[in-house]
């Protein structure tokens, strides 16, 4: 039988990633989908942090599934996604944290559900 993993967003339960940490450990969690590092934004934070928030995970066994970010929450209509995107510099170390990034849109108008306007 597969053994089932269960992730969780670890900023609900503190803003620092040690709290996070502790919170999946208590939990029996296998890894978070990382979205809020020591109160900053994983979208936000700097190679160095990023490096030292995987050394942590790594050291407590915890896996990192997606990237929770502010990437694409906005409309799909009027909004400029190209400045949700990061700099494409070959070496961003937490752009690549997580198996399956976060990326969310926000339709504008209003309808049944289901519909998209056009």
């Amino acid at each position: 039988m597969k053994e089932l993993k269960i992730y969780a967003f670890a900023d609900e339960a503190s803003p620092e990633i040690d709290g996070q940490i502790r919170a999946m450990e208590r939990n029996g969690l296998s890894g978070l989908e990382i979205r809020g590092v020591d109160g900053v934004n994983i979208a936000d934070i700097s190679d160095a942090k990023a490096e030292e928030v995987r050394k942590k995970l790594d050291d407590a066994g915890l896996s990192v599934w997606s990237i929770g970010s502010p990437i694409g929450k906005i409309d799909v209509k009027t909004g400029d996604f190209r400045t949700h995107l990061p700099p494409d510099d070959g070496d961003s170390t937490h752009s690549r944290s997580g198996e399956y990034p976060d990326v969310f849109f926000l339709l504008s108008g209003r309808g049944r559900s289901g519909d998209i306007p056009e």
